[in-house]
């Protein structure tokens, strides 16, 4: 559980999602309120429009009714393996 809260917290999450353009760019998805300062990416050498136009329609997709995020727990790779058998591949066998 500590391992979980050091890599989610505020300080290490910022520096998996707001990654030097010039070193490592795309990093992870922003997943915290926190992630969406503008100011924090531009100092990382992201351009200011495309910056603004991600991070908008992220926040846009985050604030919607209709939003579904990913399983996001140990196993769920499992979980994701057993939805592919049963609903992907059952699509490929004939009837």
């Amino acid at each position: 559980m500590d391992f979980c809260a050091f890599v989610a917290s505020r300080e290490e999450s910022v520096t998996r999602v707001i990654q030097n353009v010039t070193i490592a760019p795309g990093g992870l998805d922003p997943f915290r309120t926190s992630h969406f300062d503008d100011d924090a990416w531009e100092d990382q050498g992201y351009e200011a429009a495309s910056t603004l136009e991600y991070l908008e329609s992220i926040r846009y997709s985050l604030t919607s009714d209709n939003c579904v995020t990913d399983i996001r727990f140990p196993s769920s790779s499992e979980i994701y393996a057993v939805l592919d058998e049963g609903m992907y591949f059952d699509l490929l066998e004939p009837k």
